[in-house]
């Protein structure tokens, strides 16, 4: 930040009404991803800064926090959860999705293909992943903290509604 846009920060804060407050959430380890969606999509839209905690460990506070984005956002860049294309430079693409593996495909379309049930993608839970990592980054602006979620410039471009060009 520059050094004006410092200043006219520091004048917003003191013209602020009322004090930010502080949601301290309890977390376990285990099924990190699925408590992550739980916890972003409950407490992810209060005007609270979000401190974690583990249940069950000593401390609290930034460190706690820090490690809580870090091991969420290292679940989702998880190849075994298939969100995201491979890219030579290993940013973040998501993985395309061809909607008739899906569990639940539109009924009004007509099967193409047969898939075997046991193969097909969750959508909902791919979805709900999504809007998680899109919380987890908004939050992690909101209340400065740093987040591993290295995204491919293209995927900012869709995400900012820039105008993309392909000549084909």
């Amino acid at each position: 930040i520059c050094h004006s846009n410092k200043a006219r920060l520091k004048e917003l804060e003191s013209t602020r009404v009322g004090k930010i407050h502080r949601k301290k959430i309890k977390v376990t380890r285990d099924k990190i991803l699925e408590n992550a969606v739980v916890n972003f999509e409950t407490y992810g839209y209060k005007k609270s800064i979000l401190d974690f905690e583990f249940h069950g460990e000593e401390g609290i506070g930034l460190g706690p926090t820090l490690e809580y984005y870090s091991i969420v956002a290292s679940e989702m860049k998880n190849p075994e959860h298939s969100l995201w294309k491979n890219t030579a430079n290993n940013l973040l693409y998501p993985s395309p999705i061809d909607p008739y593996d899906l569990k639940y495909p539109d009924p009004n379309k007509a099967k193409k293909k047969a898939v075997d049930p046991e193969n097909k993608r969750d959508f909902e839970k791919f979805q709900l992943i999504f809007r998680c990592a899109g919380t987890l980054v908004a939050r992690s602006i909101l209340d400065e903290r740093m987040v591993d979620l290295p995204f491919h410039s293209v995927f900012w471009d869709i995400i900012l509604e820039k105008v993309l060009l392909f000549i084909g």
